[in-house]
């Protein structure tokens, strides 16, 4: 490669902040930007982890899907190959309401339940054995 299309990038970390340089080749900065972790939070991401369980799993017959949000929400069951295997709808309250739903005529292997609720759409892996 010629010099003039070179271009590199600088990670500096002082602390709690992560600066990010891309530099071209002529050694000038183009494009920068720095990260404050202490500003960073997971908080969100725990709570969306949280959103709902589901139980016994592995399972042979029914599923439980206990949600921790208020309001309806709909599911959908999928094969390793995201092939739609089941659906449904139910309605959730925080705190849990205990949603049980029939999957002893799925064949057995790896699933996976989405839930969709108004505010997101979270998944989970579940084996019917």
């Amino acid at each position: 490669e010629t010099a003039s299309t070179m271009h590199y990038c600088t990670i500096d970390i002082d602390g709690d902040v992560l600066s990010f340089k891309a530099i071209d080749a002529y050694q000038e900065v183009f494009d920068s930007f720095t990260i404050d972790k202490s500003e960073l939070s997971v908080l969100e991401n725990q709570v969306n982890q949280n959103l709902f369980s589901v139980y016994p799993n592995p399972v042979d017959g029914k599923i439980n899907v206990k949600t921790n949000f208020d309001g309806e929400f709909s599911y959908t069951i999928t094969n390793m190959l995201g092939k739609e295997m089941l659906t449904g709808k139910a309605q959730s309250k925080i705190g849990g309401i205990v949603t049980s739903i029939d999957i002893k005529n799925q064949a057995k292997g790896v699933y996976f339940i989405i839930i969709h609720s108004k505010d997101s759409t979270r998944s989970k892996k579940i084996i019917i054995k």
